[in-house]
């Protein structure tokens, strides 16, 4: 049929070779023949295209196989390839099961492929004793010990009612108010407002308060310094 639509056949090798066969439509045929040719003598062009293709999954299906480390071993093999290709291919190739090649895609996402499995933790759980046990218990409820807070929230927003937030075991102001700048120094600010006059020396006295807040706040426990006996 190529013939009568005026081809000729320029393949370089003969048909024991190979199935597959070159035609060629050109003016200039005996030069194509002719590339032809030295290609396929200097081995840029091959009789059979699948064979490197079979040759290396045959090699890649006797390496799964012929693997000692058991199903561990297989796994590490086939994780060097199962995120390359479709699981159908896979299948078809190598004749493993779809719960393998998860299996197998698994390790090399975990340890990348083809690598050794990470080092897994060891882990050693030791079972308390009954009194060991109560005796934890005791101590966790120990009031003296641990004291369990309680704030004052509003029950609708889950915030707190005002920017005082209030502790039951304190019974007052709880410490982180204090370390924000509430409570004493805010009553002074007030003071400050309403007992001195002019704008100037308030601001004066406030920034000075604030020197004061934020020395609390951050420098002053670098001044601290405890004796032998314990005593600040």
């Amino acid at each position: 049929m190529l013939k009568a639509t005026g081809c000729h056949e320029i393949t370089p090798f003969t048909k024991d070779e190979s199935k597959y066969q070159f035609w060629s439509h050109s003016l200039n045929v005996s030069q194509d023949q002719h590339i032809l040719t030295l290609l396929y003598s200097q081995g840029f062009l091959t009789s059979s295209p699948n064979d490197a293709s079979s040759k290396l999954w045959g090699y890649f299906k006797n390496a799964f196989y012929k693997n000692n480390k058991g199903q561990d071993g297989h796994i590490r093999v086939l994780s060097i390839v199962a995120n390359k290709f479709t699981h159908n291919e896979l299948k078809e190739q190598l004749g493993i099961s779809l719960k393998t090649i998860t299996s197998a895609q698994s390790y090399a996402t975990t340890n990348s492929p083809g690598c050794p499995a990470l080092c897994k933790p060891t882990i050693t759980r030791v079972q308390l004793l009954k009194e060991t046990f109560d005796q934890f218990m005791t101590f966790l409820l120990d009031k003296n010990v641990t004291t369990l807070s309680s704030y004052k929230v509003d029950a609708t927003t889950d915030l707190p009612n005002s920017k005082f937030i209030y502790r039951e075991d304190l019974g007052g102001l709880c410490l982180i108010c204090n370390e924000y700048g509430f409570g004493v120094f805010e009553n002074m600010i007030d003071l400050i407002y309403e007992k001195i006059d002019g704008i100037n020396t308030q601001n004066e006295l406030i920034n000075q308060l604030e020197i004061i807040k934020y020395h609390l706040r951050r420098e002053y426990e670098k001044e601290l310094t405890i004796n032998t006996l314990g005593h600040v």
